[in-house]
């Protein structure tokens, strides 16, 4: 067992080591800071706020026309259906709102269980619980690395990487490594990935680490 694997918890070793291909050596792995988390939970928390304050004043007046309409004076004169429709309406947007309030604790959630993990094959992210997400990035597809501190999140690594082209230019996408401990030593490792790798790479990615 390689020393990248010991340095983690059981739990987080058992799920790296059940992701491993015959043969695959682990390079470096590492969790990150669940703390790292806190401005996209702070943010979705505020989203999900004003959205639920939305609904609920809408809902609110919405059931007031109904009450009026059906069991009071109905003062507004609203016909009795559309007071019923105006208040059904909102119920969607009540449920999204819930959901969205909810949406926080998933990612804090996520934050506490990712994992990742370069190896002699590929660069791994592991998001959420053992039934969670998992993401490959083969070290052919890599075409930029990016190293960075940044405030909360922390040392970071950026990866751009995508290996489909159409006539407008690449397809590329960007996976973040974020919140871990050592980041030099990981994009040691994914360069050590990109070297041993018998297929060509890009330039921009056995190229200097961008600072911050």
């Amino acid at each position: 067992m390689s020393g990248a694997l010991l340095k983690l918890p059981k739990e987080q070793r058992a799920r790296l080591a059940r992701e491993l291909g015959r043969g695959e050596i682990v390079l470096w792995a590492a969790a990150p800071d669940w703390r790292s988390a806190i401005p996209a939970v702070l943010l979705k928390l505020v989203f999900a706020l004003v959205v639920m304050g939305f609904v609920l004043t809408w809902e609110g007046l919405a059931f007031g026309f109904f009450w009026d309409a059906w069991f009071g004076a109905n003062r507004s004169r609203t016909p009795p259906v559309f007071a019923a429709i105006f208040a059904l309406f909102g119920l969607p947007f009540l449920l999204i709102g819930l959901a969205g309030l909810g949406a926080p604790v998933r990612t804090l959630r996520e934050a506490r269980s990712t994992l990742y993990a370069v190896t002699t094959r590929r660069v791994l992210t592991l998001v959420g619980p053992t039934d969670g997400r998992t993401r490959s990035i083969p070290p052919s597809g890599i075409r930029r690395i990016e190293r960075r501190s940044a405030p909360i999140v922390g040392d970071m690594i950026t990866l751009v990487h995508g290996v489909e082209t159409d006539p407008e230019g690449d397809k590329v996408e960007s996976t973040w490594l974020y919140g871990i401990a050592d980041a030099a030593a990981a994009e040691a490792a994914i360069r050590m990935l990109i070297a041993a790798d018998p297929a060509p790479s890009s330039p921009d990615a056995s190229g200097a680490a961008r600072p911050a």
